[in-house]
């Protein structure tokens, strides 16, 4: 199995393990009160000051597709700065960049590395990858963590792709499709603002518990139930822990490379966050996920997978 044709199957799973797009980088405007005093938690950040996010993801998927089970299972890091070139209005004009990208893979039946730093010009993914580092995207937030806009984000993943004349356009296309898809503006707005399910109606204070409920779309339609708690905190730190579940609705339609198909998810989580006090910004998010699911391929599903 070639490396791209692997590629082509992870970003299928990747799509339905949704929930690490969907928990990471949302988790960048989550700030929370002290132990002595509750606060509403805003973020507060400086003109001219960078930020950033370190992101650590270990995902095991347990799928069923027809009469097969596979079993895949992804590490992925990441380091995102977010430069602040401007604030008015209580708006945050960011300068957003990745720096580092990794995914390790294992299939079944074989391991695949992406990596943004990789040396090899015949590594055509990770290559691909590096393209889309140390390139700009501009985000916009409110103090309060709402996402007014995501620029050029897109257009920096289709030219990344673009650069490479070797390969056809019908696979430039699907690799377009797919990158967009997984790491795009509408990915990412999706992911920021499931994100602010995070921050808590009201303010809390250390051991407090909140639960919160969101919808996610990736592959299709889910719940995600996730019970928080401000865990501890340091003079200059906040830590969170959350514990959740995923469950899509019964027999959810979907299309699969051009194919009607239906699909049921059931899956588990937890978060540890650890947050600056002073600027409300994420420093660090380690999650972990289970997650199993049943795809049925134009035939109508009646189980899940077990």
């Amino acid at each position: 199995m070639v490396a791209s044709d692997t590629f082509n199957i992870f970003i299928g799973v990747r799509n339905l393990r949704f929930v690490k797009s969907t928990l990471i980088i949302c988790l960048l405007l989550a700030s929370f009160c002290a132990n002595a005093q509750k606060n509403r938690p805003l973020l507060h950040l400086q003109k001219g000051q960078t930020y950033f996010l370190n992101d650590t993801t270990v995902s095991t998927s347990v799928q069923t597709v027809g009469a097969r089970q596979g079993r895949v299972s992804t590490t992925t890091t990441f380091r995102v700065t977010f430069n602040i070139t401007n604030s008015t209005d209580s708006l945050y004009h960011i300068e957003a960049r990745y720096q580092s990208l990794t995914m390790k893979i294992k299939l079944p039946d074989t391991t695949l590395d992406i990596n943004s730093a990789a040396k090899h010009k015949t590594d055509t993914l990770s290559v691909i990858m590096s393209e889309m580092v140390n390139k700009p995207f501009t985000v916009i937030l409110s103090a309060g963590g709402k996402v007014q806009s995501i620029e050029n984000l897109d257009n920096l993943m289709v030219g990344a792709i673009k650069n490479f004349p070797s390969i056809d356009s019908l696979k430039k296309n699907k690799i377009i499709h797919q990158f967009t898809q997984a790491f795009g503006e509408g990915a990412l707005k999706g992911v920021l603002e499931i994100g602010l399910a995070v921050l808590p109606e009201k303010p809390v204070a250390k051991y407090e518990h909140w639960v919160l409920n969101s919808t996610v779309a990736l592959p299709a339609f889910a719940q995600v139930h996730t019970n928080y708690q401000l865990a501890d905190l340091t003079p200059d730190f906040y830590f969170i822990k959350g514990d959740g579940t995923i469950t899509s609705a019964k027999d959810a339609k979907l299309t699969i490379n051009g194919m009607p198909a239906t699909y049921d998810l059931d899956g588990s989580l937890t978060n540890e966050i650890k947050i600056n006090k002073s600027t409300g910004w994420v420093s660090e998010v380690k999650l972990k996920q289970l997650i199993e699911e049943t795809i049925e391929i134009g035939i109508a599903s009646n189980s899940r997978a077990g």
